[in-house]
């Protein structure tokens, strides 16, 4: 079992937890088990909040602040490698940089709700863990701020958001336009 205060594994028969002390309450007797109604499906989410076996996911640590990209290695928690605090997640931003069709390869920088989440590099696709919620996001390339910034909700229902970025060159100056799109139009999921 895992503590639930600090997320640490517990063993079970154990009382408190080894890394923070919280309390873990008893187990109650176990009663006869009846049999489980059948869960009906998510209406909406077409996508599981799903990271797949050694696939790259980007957060940023609520402690330290710390951004990091990490590559999963099937643990169910996720812990920040600067300062060890671990966070749970309830869903994802699955974010696509389409290549530019005028050879400018340069990367986007990515604001979540105001906050700096890297960047974004030529043809990438970074799968950003964010918790429940109303988000925003933007993008910029240098000192190009010109963006079609929008909001998106992570919830129980619909717990996966993708989206792409490309440049779409303007007159007097180029705009970051963000798409929402189908999983099926990202690389590299």
């Amino acid at each position: 079992m895992f503590c639930p205060k600090c997320a640490s594994y517990v063993e079970d028969g154990t009382f408190f937890c080894g890394e923070c002390g919280t309390k873990i309450a008893e187990p109650a007797a176990a009663a006869p088990a009846a049999a489980p109604a059948p869960a009906a499906p998510a209406p909406g989410n077409p996508v599981p909040f799903v990271i797949p076996r050694g696939a790259d996911y980007r957060f940023k640590c609520a402690s330290c602040g710390n951004v990091a990209d990490y590559a999963n290695d099937g643990t169910p928690i996720f812990k920040c490698g600067k300062c060890g605090a671990p966070h749970t997640f309830d869903g994802q931003m699955i974010l696509y940089r389409m290549g530019s069709p005028y050879g400018l390869g340069m990367g986007f920088a990515i604001y979540i709700d105001g906050e700096p989440f890297g960047h974004v590099a030529n043809t990438q696709t970074v799968r950003i863990l964010l918790p429940s919620g109303v988000h925003n996001i933007h993008v910029s390339c240098g000192m190009n701020r010109k963006c079609n910034d929008y909001s998106f909700t992570i919830d129980e229902r619909y717990n996966t958001f993708s989206t792409k970025v490309y440049m779409k060159p303007g007159f007097v100056s180029n705009t970051l336009v963000l798409t929402p799109c189908p999983m099926s139009e990202i690389p590299n999921v």
